[in-house]
């Protein structure tokens, strides 16, 4: 089969990264410092070669303390997105499966639901600890927390807001 200029083409293509990586790491290997050769030394200088130490890094991932917009922001994201589930279920939107599978998220959802050390806080594991038996309208348990998780969030300045989907009114 004849060599085509559209299949040396792509040739040059697939190889060149592959060309490239490997020089790289000749490059990279030639600039690591020769290795002491001491015939006379015997195994007790493998052995004391140190072993380097990993170091705990802080995550910059989520504040070092939450404040009450943080914590209760995590709330409103929470309690809406039960809301609009409840809607699209009512509506036909949704079937029950989907339902159901969207509010056992929402369980887990709440139950590892970072906190920090704010005026909600206590308010928050409360609503997280009564979310492990469900978060819907028919959780007694759940509600009242909400409830007092949403008063909380009030007092400290921070309103529980849940936004609607197209379609539900308002």
């Amino acid at each position: 089969m004849p060599t085509t200029a559209l299949t040396r083409t792509l040739l040059r293509r697939a190889g060149a990264p592959v060309v490239a990586g490997a020089a790289a790491g000749l490059l990279l290997a030639a600039c690591a410092a020769p290795a002491a050769v001491n015939d006379d030394a015997g195994p007790a200088a493998v052995a004391a070669t140190p072993t380097p130490t990993p170091t705990r890094t802080e995550s910059l991932m989520m504040p070092v303390e939450g404040d009450p917009q943080w914590e209760c922001g995590q709330a409103s994201a929470l309690l809406g997105i039960a809301f609009r589930t409840e809607w699209e279920l009512q509506s036909g939107a949704i079937d029950q499966a989907a339902f159901d599978t969207r509010m056992a998220a929402l369980v887990d959802a709440w139950r590892y639901a970072p906190v920090g050390t704010s005026a909600v806080t206590d308010a928050l594991r409360a609503t997280a600890r009564a979310a492990v038996d469900g978060v819907g309208r028919e959780d007694e348990a759940f509600q009242i927390a909400a409830y007092e998780l949403t008063t909380a969030c009030n007092d400290a300045g921070s309103v529980i807001i849940s936004s609607a989907l197209p379609g539900m009114g308002g």
